[in-house]
């Protein structure tokens, strides 16, 4: 399988667990609810730069977007230590093994051979 697509399935993976566990979070009442407006904002920007950034930078790879892909796995890394949001940790794990794709897939494709 091609190194995009990894890196596309690991993104969107990670994606998928955290939005689940959010969900989860929200619908079992184990947030504040004075606090949930703002957690659930929070998580679901971060979530959306993750996923723009991994599929614009499997399917067209673009600088930027692999820029806003470490940005966005930082800032959840960042959120899921502050917070202890615990149903973060696989989703970090996933975002941060896609973004090192998206960094070795264009260090590969720039010192590859002709």
């Amino acid at each position: 399988m091609p190194l995009n697509r990894v890196e596309l399935l690991l993104g969107w993976t990670g994606i998928m667990v955290a939005a689940s566990g959010a969900a989860y979070a929200y619908f079992g009442n184990f947030i504040e609810p004075s606090a949930v407006s703002s957690d659930l904002i929070g998580v679901t920007v971060i979530l959306a730069a993750l996923a723009v950034g991994v599929t614009l930078d499997s399917v067209f790879d673009l600088l930027p977007a692999r820029l806003l892909l470490g940005l966005a796995t930082l800032v959840l890394a960042g959120v899921t230590v502050i917070s202890f949001l615990f149903f973060l940790e696989l989703a970090t794990f996933l975002a941060g093994g896609a973004t090192l794709l998206a960094f070795i897939r264009a260090y590969l494709r720039r010192h590859q051979p002709a």
